[in-house]
């Protein structure tokens, strides 16, 4: 927050919070089923039980069995092929089999394990007796990464500051989802970040305990997001609205919209649902200029949005493409205190649905 605004406000400010969370993918293991040898269904006895009266042919090759194919993305390793030997005529000589197992199926994507090779079949029981098969080769490992890390990087006041306390209300809800909070403070350290930096961590938590105006280096939303700080949509900020179509205020009643019905940011409430987000300090509303989601707004006048997400892929005002989603619950830092059980269920739906991405 600003400093003029907790002068107004006589530090009766509560910090806003973002709370994000996770989805997870996990490994996957592909292998493969060699291929089934050749059975010679000749008695090899010499005896001819037809009724042709010419000499008994001696029993084909038994086929080569068909390679396996390779599993898909992530996918489950192809099924090696069956290969059948030839049959020999009744009496002839049995024929060899030597069909070759399937090759092992390629490994699950992001660290999937490799598929084990197939196992050798069995020569066909003729005559002379088919030899056995080679067995399979195992399949190729997955790369490793990319799974849920249950880190959440948490934006904030500085540390020390004089809103760091408002920070201690909120990050207990962030950890209960099972997350590790990583704190920072924007000016000292995340708009020095790198795309490396980011790697580390499933979503942002912005609070609104943060000096909006200097997180400059998130505005593209290189994370999935979990908003609390409804000042982030200014147009030097995120760029979700033109000119300042938000303002804070006291707390009062917010009602879900018809637009959200069923949406999963909407928490399982129906349009026409009437919740507070806290029982005392302050909300924030906007009027985004770009697309959004429009869950609830201000019962008094809904077109002022407390509750919306942004779509990844979405264009900020300034024709900049929107990396990931953001899911924006809006109450001012001085609510934090008084947060309602609705307000964190909808925290917590926007965790998840910026995770499902």
């Amino acid at each position: 927050m600003r400093p003029n605004q907790l002068r107004i406000l006589i530090c009766s400010i509560v910090v806003g919070i973002v709370v994000g969370a996770v989805s997870a993918c996990g490994p996957s293991d592909d292998g493969v089923i060699a291929g089934t040898g050749g059975i010679d269904t000749g008695t090899g006895t010499g005896t001819d039980t037809t009724t042709e009266t010419d000499t008994a042919t001696t029993g084909g090759t038994g086929a080569a069995g068909a390679t396996g194919t390779t599993g898909g993305t992530g996918g489950a390793a192809g099924t090696a092929g069956t290969a059948t030997g030839g049959i020999a005529n009744t009496g002839g000589t049995g024929g060899t089999v030597v069909p070759t197992s399937g090759t092992g199926g390629v490994g699950g994507i992001t660290g999937g394990t490799g598929g084990a090779g197939g196992a050798g079949t069995t020569g066909g029981t003729s005559g002379t007796g088919g030899g056995a098969t080679t067995a399979g080769t195992g399949g190729t490992g997955g790369t490793g990464g990319g799974g849920p890390r249950n880190k959440c990087l948490y934006v904030g006041a500085n540390i020390p500051g004089e809103n760091e306390s408002y920070d201690a209300t909120i990050i207990p809800i962030v950890k209960s989802w099972g997350y590790e909070v990583d704190r920072k403070h924007e000016a000292n350290d995340v708009n020095l970040y790198t795309a490396a930096d980011f790697e580390p961590y499933d979503f942002i938590f912005i609070s609104e305990t943060t000096r909006s105006d200097d997180i400059p280096n998130l505005r593209t939303i290189p994370l999935p997001m979990l908003d609390s700080d409804g000042f982030t949509a200014k147009e030097i900020v995120f760029g979700f609205a033109r000119g300042k179509p938000f303002a804070f205020i006291e707390p009062e009643p917010v009602i879900f919209l018809e637009e959200g019905s069923g949406h999963p940011l909407a928490a399982g409430y129906t349009p026409g649902t009437v919740i507070d987000l806290c029982t005392d300090g302050l909300i924030v509303w906007g009027q985004p200029s770009i697309p959004v989601i429009p869950i609830a707004g201000l019962q008094s006048d809904p077109t002022k949005l407390l509750v919306y997400g942004v779509e990844k892929g979405t264009t900020n005002v300034h024709g900049e493409a929107i990396q990931n989603r953001v899911s924006m619950v809006a109450v001012h830092a001085f609510g934090f205190g008084s947060l309602t059980e609705d307000a964190v269920k909808l925290y917590d739906a926007g965790k998840n649905w910026i995770l499902e991405q």
